[in-house]
Formats: structure tokens, sequence, C-alpha cells
């Protein structure tokens, strides 16, 4: 018999509140994209200091809790020297150096694209922890919810493609022409794959009166933020604020606050003596508060930089964007079930 999760007993990665308000983002992500696109439409002003670099910085917290993972813990990164400092380093070096050249478009370009698919990995990472903890792990279901949760978010970004321009970070994300034919294809096969994802959740409850409520909620809500506002609001602004500076973002935060809790359950660890210490109970506050901490001294120090030159919102934005690559690198490393997983399960 299948191993799948009774409706009644669900087991919750945290609890159910914040798995499905913060993890899924049900209802609150369509809420703000709702109020982000109405104040766009009704109060232009104001949505431009909220799409402004200084409203950008409310995702610095995100970034460090990324470089606090790796660089805070000695056991991280031990004998990962390529991986978590060379790479890296170089990876910093090319960011700059291409925004230096005159190839600033290129790189908020692949950075835009790159966020896209960053957003897309963490939302199915927390998707399989829900699945390992409630032992929903058959190699069919897997091929299903993978797929239906990255098919749709990526035709409907396909299919804004013509349409899509933004300003990202000082540069403009290009509008980029996709064959007809390609479109069809990807239209053809997001149909099917989440027809079948709705007939296999249908045949679960006949046969065994069972549901992944978790899955299915976090499947709906991606595709739906992608569709409502890439298709529908034909907005790539709403779309970095509402699912990516506030969803993405927050959604992370909080795994991280809960990996840390898990990982250093058995209190202060040699070698990540301030992120242990952090993480200890009584101290979510302060965790929070250091991270922010760090991205008021970042704030500072780059803008102390960019005052010195011609220039100041150029080396600021080649700066942003040096860490956005950076943090989207080291989170294809930190987001694996393989690794991360049993401790936050455990």
């Amino acid at each position: 018999m299948e191993k799948t999760c009774v409706l009644n007993k669900t087991s919750w990665v945290i609890n159910p509140w914040i798995d499905i308000l913060i993890f899924a983002g049900l209802p609150i992500v369509l809420i703000v994209i709702y109020l982000l696109n109405h104040i766009r439409l009704h109060y232009p002003a104001a949505f431009s200091t909220l799409n402004s670099y200084w409203f950008a910085r409310f995702i610095l917290p995100h970034f460090f809790l990324t470089f606090g993972i790796v660089y805070l813990d000695r056991h991280e990164r031990k004998g990962k020297n390529t991986v978590y400092l060379w790479i890296p380093l170089i990876l910093i070096i090319v960011t700059i150096a291409l925004s230096v050249k005159q190839h600033f478009n290129l790189v908020t370009t692949i950075l835009f694209y790159g966020i896209v698919w960053h957003i897309l990995a963490q939302n199915q990472y927390i998707l399989q922890l829900h699945k390992l903890k409630n032992q929903d792990n058959l190699i069919l279901d897997k091929i299903i919810d993978n797929f239906t949760l990255m098919l749709g978010p990526t035709y409907f970004l396909f299919a804004s493609l013509p349409n899509l321009k933004v300003n990202y970070i000082g540069g403009a994300v290009y509008c980029i022409s996709v064959n007809s034919h390609i479109l069809n294809y990807l239209s053809i096969l997001t149909c099917f794959t989440i027809a079948l994802f709705i007939l296999r959740q249908v045949y679960i409850f006949i046969k065994w009166k069972r549901i992944h409520i978790f899955k299915i909620m976090m499947i709906f809500i991606t595709i739906v933020s992608f569709y409502y506002t890439l298709i529908m609001i034909k907005s790539a602004h709403i779309f970095m604020m509402g699912v990516f500076r506030w969803h993405h973002n927050i959604q992370y935060i909080v795994w991280a606050w809960f990996y840390h809790r898990k990982k250093f359950a058995e209190g202060i660890r040699e070698g990540a003596k301030v992120i242990s210490y952090l993480s200890q109970p009584g101290r979510t506050g302060l965790y929070f508060l250091f991270f922010m901490f760090l991205s008021l001294i970042y704030s500072l120090v780059s803008t102390v930089i960019s005052s010195l030159t011609i220039n100041r919102g150029f080396i600021i934005s080649v700066i942003y964007a040096a860490f956005v690559s950076l943090h989207i690198f080291l989170d294809s490393f930190i987001l694996k079930i393989s690794k991360t997983g049993n401790i936050v399960n455990n």
C-alpha cells in the first residue's frame, strides 16, 4: 500500500499555520500581489517607492542567512574550499567585471532568470520536506509532483517573455521572442501534467480516503502566483516584489531559522559558536536581529563606497548583483534533501 498522509494526521514541518501561511503562502501571496497591483494602478508614486532599491533591501537578511549557513559554521565548509570559497570568489569577480565592461544588462537578465529558477527550486525543496515528513516517497508521485510544480510556472514565464521588461537593479531585462511551436508544446505538456496530477490526487482519495493537503496547496499557489503576475497582470515588477521579495524571502528566513534550531538543538557547537548560540531556544528575536544588523552594515558600507564614485547608483547595483549571484549559487548546494532534509525533519 502507498505511504501517504492521512488528512487529519498530516505531519507538518513546523506547524499547520506556518507551513500553510509562510511555506505554501496560501492565501497571503495572492493578497499581497493584489494589493501591490492596486497600489501600482492607483498610487504610482507609492509603488515607485516600494519598488525602489531601498525597499529591495528588505530581502537582504535572506541573503545573509545563506552566508551564515555556510560561513558561520566551520563544519559546513570543511573540505569544500572549491565550492564555498574559490568558485564564489570567481563568480563575484566575473559579475563585477561584466558589469564594468558595460554588460550589466546581460548580468541582470541572467540573474532575473536565475531568480525564477531559484524560487521554483526552493518551493520544490520545501515540498520535498513535507513529502519526506509524511513518507510520500513513491517514484511515480515524485515525478508527477515535480513536473507539475516546475512546468506550469515555466510555461507562464516563457509565454510572458515577449512582453516582459523590467528595470531590475539598474539594468533592463530583455524582451525575448519565443517560438510559437515551443509555446504550444509547453502548453500541451503543462495541461497534461496538471490534469495527471489532479487525477492522481482524486485516485488516492477515492481508493484510500487520503489526501496530501500541503502538496496540493504548495503546487497550486506556485502555479497561480506565476500566472497572476506574469500573464494576468503582465508585470515583472509585481512578480519580483510579491513572489520574490515577499514570499520567497520570508519563506527562506523561517526555514533557515528552523533549520538552525534543529541542527544546534544540543547546544552551542565548537566551530559554529555564533550561529549555534543564536539558534538556541529563547533567542529567536536575537537570531533575526543579528541578520538584520548585518544587512544594515552592508547597506551603510555599500552606500559609503558608492558615494566615493561618480556613478553612485551603478556601484550599488553592481554590489547587489554580486550578492544575488553568490546567494543563488550557494543555495544550489544548501537546498538539497540529501543534505539538510534529515536535519529539518528529525
